[in-house]
């Protein structure tokens, strides 16, 4: 029994790690959030007791309004990285440009057909990567509506006791900081995306560099 029981083990193991290993596969190719080993932390919102009194409910409120000011840091620094990946869209366009002019130029027969098909490869290939670096990195810029609070949350209702008032905005301060960070978090995955997508192309133009140096030295004897 004991044995029937490891054998099964290990075939759920190994059913387990053929979709890992296919997902990794697809991540070369074209990324994806599909393949993440573990999802993002999730964190639960505030919440503010009725017994709590104004000291406390104060100082909650005011540890909203700094954790508030760091997820808007954070968000504009995600932004910059997103625009300094955007600036790698002429780096495809180049190397899908010199792809095209090599092609249609006379030059082609001066090259081996291995190098050819190496070449080519490489440049759909790096060109693919870098297009899709840039394709999370505009889904991550793209417009997010953020929750703000408004003037009926900062108005004081009649007859409301500091205390209540307290508890009130805190509690919506609470919820605008959860939706905060979960479009922060949805910036970050693009920008993994696109990490990704670079590091791909980057393997890929130094594993051509490698062929194409074995090509040289084999030719050359």
């Amino acid at each position: 029994r004991i044995h029937c029981v490891m054998a099964k083990c290990r075939m759920t193991e190994s059913r387990g790690a053929i979709p890992r290993v296919a997902w990794w596969l697809l991540d070369r190719v074209w990324p994806t959030l599909e393949g993440a080993a573990e999802p993002p932390p999730t964190q639960e919102a505030v919440t503010i007791g009725k017994h709590a009194d104004e000291a406390v409910a104060r100082l909650v409120l005011d540890n909203l309004q700094d954790a508030l000011t760091i997820e808007a840091d954070r968000a504009k620094s995600t932004d910059a990285k997103l625009i300094a990946v955007c600036s790698m869209m002429p780096v495809s366009v180049a190397v899908l440009t010199a792809l095209v002019t090599l092609l249609s130029s006379g030059n082609v027969q001066h090259f081996t057909p291995l190098s050819i098909r190496v070449v080519t490869v490489t440049a759909v290939y790096v060109g693919l990567e870098f297009l899709r670096a840039l394709r999370a990195a505009i889904h991550g810029l793209e417009a997010r509506g953020y929750l703000a609070a408004t003037d009926d949350e900062i108005d004081p209702r009649e007859q409301e006791g500091v205390t209540v008032y307290l508890q009130r905005t805190s509690a919506n301060a609470a919820v605008r900081l959860k939706q905060h960070r979960h479009s922060t978090d949805d910036k970050i995955s693009q920008l993994k995306l696109a990490y990704t997508a670079i590091t791909n192309g980057v393997g890929g133009l130094i594993a051509a560099l490698v062929v194409l140096t074995a090509i040289v030295f084999h030719e050359a004897r």
